[in-house]
This record gives structure tokens, sequence and C-alpha cells, in this order.
């Protein structure tokens, strides 16, 4: 597969900027800029509020940074430097050398953070586990993390979670709608209210779908059991560990600490890490 060398920043452009091969970026990917790529990338700089999808991995010596509005999407693995309010889709391992801050990742591998790196705060889905120096902050900050689930069926999931929240909305605005329309005595009012009626007992049932095809997503995803979270200094409330279907909120500074499932529980193991050394 050829290679193609970009010597300059790229910049937004009018559409989505496309490369047959693997590309190779000496500059910055600034914000709002697209590029479809069809083999690997590499980045010797910083990805902005940028989106890259990739048919390989993606790899930046930089940060991935901005203001929450970049996107890397890719089948292969992920390596950079820091991760600050981005999303991050990968089939493969995502691999961070100094931190994730505030980022929502999917990986079908793990996430694997710096000996002396940590996750603070965002929303972290890794099938095989995650590993990390810190989880959390001193500072109250949430930091949500989940492994065991395939990541395709939890951004499938939040997607259709998201859809019943609007459902849910809606129905309620139908529901003040026909409280008003009670108070009034006119025939258009008897119409309208039949209208309401209707319309809101679709909603209704939009729900009961939407809510069967979660729990059908969740009990049918295939589980890695064997799955962890990982913190090789400190952990820091509050901190939500889920582990396939269990689930636990950690109020307390721990550290070191593994979180592991046992008997559908999760646990916390302070004397048998497991820690990788290529942190």
């Amino acid at each position: 597969m050829k290679i193609e060398l970009v010597t300059d920043d790229i910049r937004p452009a009018r559409g989505i900027i496309k490369y047959e091969g693997n590309v190779e970026i000496v500059g910055t990917v600034r914000s709002g800029a697209r590029i479809e790529v069809e083999g690997d990338v590499g980045v010797f700089g910083n990805v902005e509020d940028a989106e890259i999808v990739a048919k390989g991995s993606v790899t930046i010596d930089g940060g991935f940074l901005g203001a929450g509005n970049g996107r890397i999407a890719c089948t292969g693995g992920f390596r950079a430097r820091f991760v600050q309010g981005q999303r991050i889709e990968a089939a493969g391992d995502v691999e961070v050398a100094a931190g994730l801050i505030s980022t929502r990742v999917y990986a079908s591998g793990r996430v694997v953070v710096g000996r002396s790196g940590g996750i603070v705060g965002g929303s972290i889905h890794a099938y095989q586990g995650v590993e990390a120096g810190t989880l959390g902050s001193p500072r109250p900050v949430t930091t949500e993390i989940e492994v065991g689930v395939d990541p395709a069926v939890s951004m499938r999931i939040e997607e259709l979670e998201k859809g019943a929240m609007d459902l849910a909305a809606k129905r309620i605005r139908y529901i003040k709608d026909l409280t008003v329309m009670a108070v009034r005595d006119d025939g258009k009012a008897a119409e309208a209210m039949n209208d309401l009626t209707a319309a809101s007992r679709a909603v209704q049932a939009e729900l009961v779908f939407l809510g069967e095809e979660i729990m059908r997503l969740r009990g049918g995803s295939e589980l890695d059991r064997c799955a962890t979270v990982a913190a090789r200094e400190r952990s820091y409330p509050p901190l939500t560990v889920s582990i396939c279907s269990s689930k636990i909120v950690n109020e307390s500074e721990t550290g070191p600490v593994v979180f592991r499932l046992m008997d559908d529980r999760i646990v916390l193991d302070t004397w048998n890490l497991g820690w990788h050394d290529d942190g």
C-alpha cells in the first residue's frame, strides 16, 4: 500500500479529504478538517477538533484535543501522547502515554494509559479491560469506566437511550397540552385532544419498543468476564466501574487496586494487580 506524505497542516476543506493508502502528516490536523484514509494514519503533531476515519491504525505524536468536537474512528489501534475532551472509536487497543481527560472512548481491545498517566472524567468503554496510573481525580470529577461489554453494543445502547429520552420529553409535552385542552369546552378542543391522545399512545409504543431493544442488546451481547479495571497508583471518587452486567460506585480513595468480577459481583483486589510493565 502506498504511503502519502503531507508536510503541512491540514485545514478544513469543502467536504472530506480522502487518501487511498497510508498517510503521514508532518503538521497539525486543524479544527473542522475531515479525513478518510484507506490505511494507517500517522500525525507528527496534534489533532484538534477534527474527524479522522481510518481503515487501519491511528498514531498521534502529540495530542488529540479541542472543544469536544473531534472524533477518530479506526479499525486498528489508536496511540497518542494525551487526549482531552474528544471521542475515540477503535477496533483495537487504545494506548495513551500521559492521560485521558474528559474523553469518550470505545475500544474493542484494551485501554492502557502510561504508568504515570491517568484517566480523569469522561466515559471509557473497553471490551478487554482498562489500566492506568490513576483513575479519577482528587477534585470532584465523575469518571465512568465500563469493561467486558462489546463497545459497539455500548454505542448502540447509548443511541437508543438518547432516543428514548427524546421520546419521553415529547410525550410529556403531549400530556401537558392535553391538560390545557381539557379545560376548554368546544368541538375543536375535543378534536385536538383526540389527535394528542393518539400521538401520545404512538410515542408510548415507541418507548416500549426501545426499552425492549435495549434489554435485548444487554442480554444478548458476548461478555468478557475476565476484563478488569486497574489503577496502579490511586483511584479517586466518584468512580463508576461496570464489568459485564455488574456496577459499583466507589466513593473511597483507594490504591493500588484492581476491580474484577467474582461471582457476578465486583470486588477490589489490592494485593494482586497483574499490572503490565509496558506502560
